[in-house]
């Protein structure tokens, strides 16, 4: 039987503090989310669509540079656990690159293998 795990007051309390001193941040992810569900669960070819024009638009309207400056502004307006997050994203990327780079390693190693066996192997008669 599984447990149902349950918030404590203090961390009930906590949250709300934090809800109500960054209400800006808080709604900005609210929406953020919101977003994202609709584009990945509801949306119809026809909202994609739209959905792109839209960014295109603003894209044009506005565009986008980045700088070391807008990076850091946003490391800083970060929540210590999403920096925890894209911590733990960035260190599962480097894996990820690093398991690829080890199977094309062993792919190369392989080819080689298999072509000096061929080499050393006589020809049929």
């Amino acid at each position: 039987m599984t447990e149902k795990k349950t918030t404590t007051k203090a961390q009930q309390r906590a949250t709300n503090a934090y809800r109500q001193k960054n209400k800006e941040r808080t709604q900005y992810l609210n929406q953020r989310s919101a977003t994202k569900r609709f584009i990945t669960a509801n949306a119809t070819d026809e909202d994609i669509i739209l959905v792109k024009e839209w960014l295109s638009e603003r894209q044009k309207a506005e565009p986008t540079e980045i700088t070391a400056e807008a990076i850091q502004q946003y490391i800083n307006s970060l929540s210590q656990s999403e920096l925890q997050w894209l911590e733990l994203e960035a260190k599962k990327r480097r894996l990820h690159l690093r398991d690829q780079e080890d199977k094309q390693r062993l792919q190369e190693e392989k080819r080689t293998v298999n072509s000096e066996i061929k080499m050393d192997l006589p020809e049929p008669e």
